[in-house]
């Protein structure tokens, strides 16, 4: 498992938060989408990543809403869309943690499928999925908070919003180098055990 590759994730979530920055709030979140789905197409040599189809979906809806509704919805997702994608990408990951972490596919990728299932495994993945599904929800949480108050919401946007973001993604990405590094020296100490049996070996019966 890498956080390099982890992050790859989330590539679609920034492209978003940066461009709502520069750009209209539709034209931020076309970016976002068309960046999540190349990550989906680059990624999806080893199957189809949940985050970044979740992210897409996410902001083909906000793209919907964004371009049927008017000006004062339009206004209403400038002040809270950046925010509000945060929190509900925050809150997929964590829930959908009790089920099938977001890094499980990758971390697959880089142990043998007879581990897939061991206890360990899932634990690990699980772990590392919560923190950083709390990183995002964080993130999400500091820009509703800057978003209440227009003066806050262009003077403290830049500083509280993606200043918590950094932060948040910093201890997640310490967190899972912590954690695989922990997980490498258990592994070495007593080997992970399978779900799957492996038949012991018999004499052949003359």
């Amino acid at each position: 498992m890498h956080a390099a590759k982890i992050i790859t994730n989330f590539i679609p979530l920034v492209v978003f938060g940066i461009l709502a920055a520069w750009l209209p709030i539709t034209g931020a979140a076309i970016g976002g989408l068309v960046a999540a789905v190349v990550v989906v197409m680059v990624t999806a040599h080893g199957g189809v990543g949940i985050l970044p189809v979740a992210q897409a979906v996410v902001l083909a809806i906000f793209v919907v809403v964004a371009v049927t509704g008017g000006p004062g919805v339009d206004a209403w997702l400038s002040q809270w869309g950046p925010g509000g994608v945060s929190v509900v990408l925050g809150l997929f990951i964590l829930v959908s943690a009790a089920f099938y972490p977001f890094t499980t596919q990758t971390s697959r990728a880089a142990v043998p499928q007879a581990y897939w299932h061991a206890p360990q495994f899932i634990a690990l993945n699980r772990r590392i999925s919560v923190a950083w599904g709390l990183a995002i929800l964080a993130s999400g949480v500091a820009h509703i908070i800057v978003s209440v108050d227009p003066w806050l919401l262009t003077a403290a946007r830049p500083l509280v919003g993606y200043g918590v973001a950094i932060a948040a993604f910093t201890l997640a990405f310490l967190y899972t180098k912590r954690e695989k590094a922990r997980a490498e020296q258990a592994e070495h100490a007593h080997p992970m055990t399978t779900s799957i049996p492996i038949p012991a070996k018999t004499e052949a019966v003359k």
